[in-house]
């Protein structure tokens, strides 16, 4: 019989900060009318029909909490067709402009290994502005 192999605190607190990342990314989003137009295919979703998608994926760990890289993503685009990238990406570009675009595709291969202490940081970080939202 195969054992589990267990998660480091690290990787647990990373995927707890990526959550609360995500939620600002969403409440951010939604904060004035309750929901938000996707990024990706612009249908109008209520909070909760919404994820944080990332235009560049999770595994880029560099840019993975950067809040321009996080958007309001309806769940059909974002888990059922692979991020919608290519409309994403006119989002982004609707959204940020295409110099940051530039920027987070820049980033995209760069690889960090953050510190528990880093994770603890973001995960306040992100608390204070949705404490802000609410």
């Amino acid at each position: 019989m195969k054992t589990k192999k267990r998660r480091s605190k690290r990787l647990i607190v990373k995927d707890r900060v990526q959550k609360i990342a995500n939620r600002y990314a969403r409440l951010r989003d939604t904060k004035e009318l309750g929901g938000a137009f996707c990024i990706s295919c612009l249908q109008w979703c209520e909070f909760d029909e919404l994820d944080g998608g990332h235009f560049i994926p999770t595994t880029s760990s560099a840019i993975r909490f950067d809040e321009r890289n996080i958007n309001a993503q309806c769940i059909k685009c974002n888990r059922f067709m692979g991020g919608n990238v290519r409309h994403y990406l006119k989002g982004m570009i609707r959204k940020y402009g295409q110099k940051v675009v530039d920027e987070l595709e820049a980033r995209e291969h760069e690889t960090y290994k953050w510190s528990e202490s880093e994770l603890l940081e973001i995960e306040i970080y992100y608390k204070e502005k949705i404490a802000k939202l609410l």
